[in-house]
């Protein structure tokens, strides 16, 4: 009886940590996404607009980064 409850626990463990790694590409992939949809809609902006904002081209990636990975 021992085994059998020591094997569940062992299985549940694993079940877990799948669902943890599975959650968590699941968050990176959206946050990838979301970080090219910024930077693609920052690049469709005109140089005035983006002067407007205080922003320059150079500055988009980190920008976009910043946004979506706040670091």
């Amino acid at each position: 009886m021992a085994s059998i409850a020591k094997t569940m626990n062992t299985q549940t463990a694993i079940g877990s940590s799948l669902v943890s790694v599975l959650a968590d590409l699941i968050k990176r992939a959206k946050q990838r996404r979301n970080y090219l949809k910024t930077v693609s809609e920052l690049n469709s902006l005109s140089m005035r607009e983006l002067d407007d904002l205080g922003l320059t081209r150079g500055s988009i990636d980190e920008i976009a980064h910043k946004s979506v990975y706040g670091r």
